[in-house]
């Protein structure tokens, strides 16, 4: 299961002629493969986790209209749920803007998290949730034949989202204010690179000013998301921690299940040949629990597997 964060992405920036080697020679995503991808078995507790979500959601789907409706899902369903309301905007938007923007939240959410003081089944959550935004963003960036549900400018967002968030990483007063926390930090059991990830995330919220339209702080040509993914991340962070990383966790699942569903059966199917993504394995198990409209028999028939206690 691969892992990309667009936080530790603009951290970790090539040396200047490296990049432009790389890009003359068209080796920038070769290169990015090797020095921004990571790779981990994929949990149990995320596949028990996935399973339980999508169960919970099958036995909901009575008919054509259910079914589609939990299928076409990007996360408004558990938000209505929970009574998130102010969020529904959020996931609303553009699918790929959507994805940007709960990513770099789950990314600052998690590393300003104070691990240490909350229970068991919250930090299951918080880790869960991290790895899907990580994953669904190297699928984003690195698969995108398989996110057929993105469209649009999500490649300019994505790459004026990097500007503006390497222009406050980098900033002589930022840099320095980081470094001092990084070294200056009592968390020694975290590795540096966390501790950097952690500073940073913290210089972001620091750099939001919720009253501020966005637009105000990047200018109207931008098609950032930074600061509209901070004001998220602010507003998560206003929750009970065990709320917060739960919901998150859901709506991360919403937002696989709809990519799932979104892709083309012969893109699966190619993956399928090759060993399979755990987005293929999610769509078969969406197909097997009559998710979707896949197998849509008519009228009155829904085939779909009855999945008993």
């Amino acid at each position: 299961m691969s892992q990309h964060s667009l936080v530790r992405y603009c951290l970790r920036e090539r040396f200047k002629w490296i990049k432009v080697t790389a890009k003359r020679l068209q080796l920038e995503d070769f290169l990015d493969e090797i020095q921004y991808r990571r790779s981990i078995d994929v949990p149990e507790d995320l596949k028990h986790f996935i399973f339980k979500v999508l169960k919970e959601k099958a036995m909901k789907a009575d008919d054509l209209k259910s079914a589609r409706e939990i299928g076409s899902a990007r996360g408004e369903l558990v938000l209505l749920q929970n009574a998130c309301y102010s969020l529904i905007g959020s996931v609303e938007e553009e699918y790929g803007k959507s994805l940007l923007l709960w990513h770099i939240a789950t990314d600052i959410c998690f590393f300003t998290e104070d691990h240490e003081t909350i229970d068991k089944d919250t930090k299951i959550y918080c880790r869960l949730s991290n790895i899907l935004s990580d994953y669904m963003f190297y699928l984003l960036v690195m698969r995108p034949p398989l996110m057929s549900a993105v469209q649009g400018i999500w490649k300019i967002r994505f790459r004026d989202t990097c500007e503006e968030a390497r222009k406050i990483f980098h900033h002589p007063e930022n840099k320095f204010s980081a470094e001092h926390r990084i070294f200056h930090h009592p968390e020694n059991k975290f590795s540096a690179e966390h501790r950097n990830t952690k500073s940073h995330c913290a210089q972001l919220l620091l750099h939001t000013q919720p009253d501020v339209e966005p637009s105000v702080v990047k200018g109207s040509r931008s098609k950032s998301v930074l600061f509209d993914a901070c004001i998220l991340a602010k507003k998560l962070k206003e929750w009970e921690v065990r709320k917060r990383w739960q919901v998150m966790s859901e709506v991360w699942v919403e937002m696989l299940c709809y990519a799932a569903n979104c892709c083309k059966p012969n893109v699966h199917v190619q993956h399928i040949s090759k060993g399979g993504e755990l987005l293929t394995f999610i769509w078969l198990l969406m197909i097997q629990l009559g998710l979707g409209d896949h197998f849509w028999l008519g009228d009155d028939y829904l085939a779909k597997l009855i999945v008993e206690k």
